[in-house]
């Protein structure tokens, strides 16, 4: 039983006994001394409990009381004080922000008239959302006193943060909408381990007079958004990744053709989408010199030179895919390969080679790899020029393999389309081979390998290739037809 809850019980027994009433005379039955002038105050029939109200804030404490007709100074009637060495402490008192039960209603600085209203910050950036809102006295964890941020999702927005490539206004303005002018000309590295970003423009951009040097990190990907940027770049660490954001038609690395290729990659696991390279210059690979395990997407090589691989050259497992090639060159002594010169495995998929020249070989695609296999599949070679095999040459691959392509009005000495040489078997399935020109197999020219045509259009009438279809050094092929299936061998013809 409560101390108060025990003082009610004794109050109403002390009553129940029936005391005098408050007279101020004793009782009749009592011994009277007659040196006792005072009144037996706490013995009367009206007489209360009253508490001590020692913080004299006008409530009391059941822990100390006494029983009485009239409250003695520093008492009072109500026992409802949770704390009375406390002024402030007492029901109905006004609750503040000092950890304290100051209304003494079981709680604490709950309703308090000095909280301020807090936000919630879930990206953790230190600015909240003004949409969800807190009162308290103190804050927690997620939430903060700044109720500016404009998305509350992304850790790297938010009023006055740096500016990146990297999709969104950071800075907060325009309430929060991001638009491509905003970020243009803009380079942000970004390390997919740790999730952090840097600004890389400086490193980057350069100028029309002198191309900047770059040299990225392992595991980061650095992020271009749309603009021209004047650069060389060297990447000799592991799981490099460049992406132009808003693809290749906006998004330019120009090597001024000032006898330094675009990209250097001497590493594994690169990665190059949505950029236009352009205007390299080197002797292996104008654009771009692959040393290792590569990967390019969505992008386009364009007016690159070199003596190999005017776009590409490729000394690691490369795959391409989407990719456009045109207006690339290789010249020199045994030079080749306008759009991609390979010594290696190599994956070509739904690209495109147009106006490319090989001076020597393979004026859009030049495979020369002893072991090493190439694929080409679903891609068009037009326009290519070179001295044996105007669209694509291989010599030495241990296999070649085209699937669905078009090679068409391509010009070449010999293979106006293809050229094949010391190659163990070309695999040639539902392609076109149509319109090209060449003074010896005007589609094709083989010489030692074999060549497996499989439902392919040779061409007819004004698309059929010129002077024939094959020279394959035995019986010619004049014409191949629509789509027969066949084989020929550089040896012994068709």
């Amino acid at each position: 039983m409560s101390a108060r809850r025990l003082a009610h019980v004794l109050v109403y027994l002390a009553i129940a006994v029936g005391p005098a009433a408050c007279t101020g005379k004793e009782g009749a039955n009592d011994e009277v001394d007659p040196a006792d002038s005072t009144a037996d105050e706490d013995d009367c029939d009206d007489a209360r409990m009253v508490y001590l109200d020692a913080d004299q804030d006008g409530y009391g404490t059941a822990t100390t009381m006494e029983r009485a007709c009239d409250a003695p100074a520093g008492y009072v009637d109500d026992d409802t004080d949770c704390d009375d060495a406390a002024l402030g402490v007492h029901p109905g008192a006004e609750e503040v922000c000092d950890a304290v039960d100051n209304d003494c209603d079981g709680t604490v600085d709950v309703g308090a008239v000095d909280a301020v209203t807090w936000y919630a910050d879930v990206d953790g950036d230190g600015f909240g959302d003004s949409a969800v809102a807190v009162v308290a006295c103190d804050g927690a964890e997620d939430l903060v006193a700044e109720p500016t941020d404009c998305d509350d999702t992304l850790p790297l927005v938010y009023p006055g943060a740096p500016e990146l490539c990297d999709g969104a206004a950071n800075d907060c303005d325009s309430a929060g909408e991001w638009t491509v002018a905003a970020e243009a000309n803009m380079a942000s590295a970004h390390d997919r381990a740790t999730d952090t970003w840097t600004d890389v423009t400086a490193q980057v951009v350069g100028s029309a007079s002198a191309a900047a040097l770059y040299e990225p990190a392992g595991g980061t990907t650095t992020w271009f958004c749309a603009g021209t940027y004047f650069v060389h770049i060297s990447i000799p660490n592991d799981d490099t990744w460049l992406v132009g954001r808003e693809g290749a038609a906006s998004t330019t690395l120009d090597g001024l053709a000032d006898g330094g290729g675009v990209l250097e990659h001497t590493a594994n696991g690169l990665r190059v989408e949505g950029l236009t390279l352009t205007n390299g210059s080197a002797r292996y690979g104008g654009a771009l010199f692959n040393g290792g395990e590569a990967t390019v997407v969505d992008c386009a090589f364009t007016n690159n030179r070199a003596t190999l691989g005017g776009g590409i050259y490729n000394g690691g497992p490369l795959t391409v895919t989407g990719t456009t090639f045109s207006g690339n060159v290789t010249e020199g002594y045994e030079s080749g390969g306008g759009g991609i010169y390979s010594k290696n495995t190599l994956l070509v998929e739904d690209s495109t080679f147009t106006g490319n020249t090989g001076e020597d070989l393979g004026g859009g695609l030049a495979g020369v790899a002893d072991f090493y296999t190439m694929t080409v599949e679903r891609s068009t070679f037009t326009g290519n020029v070179s001295a044996l095999g105007g669209g694509i040459a291989s010599s030495k691959m241990q296999g070649v393999r085209l699937v669905d392509i078009v090679v068409r009005g391509n010009t070449a000495t010999s293979g106006g389309g293809l050229s094949f040489t010391d190659s163990t078997t070309v695999q040639l399935t539902g392609s076109t081979i149509a319109g090209n020109t060449a003074e010896e197999g005007g589609g094709a020219w083989l010489g030692a390998c074999l060549l497996e045509s499989d439902t392919t259009d040779w061409g007819s009438g004004d698309d059929d290739n010129t002077p024939h279809d094959i020279f394959a050094g035995g019986p010619d092929l004049p014409y191949a037809g629509t789509s027969d299936t066949f084989s020929c061998t550089g040896t012994g013809g068709c």
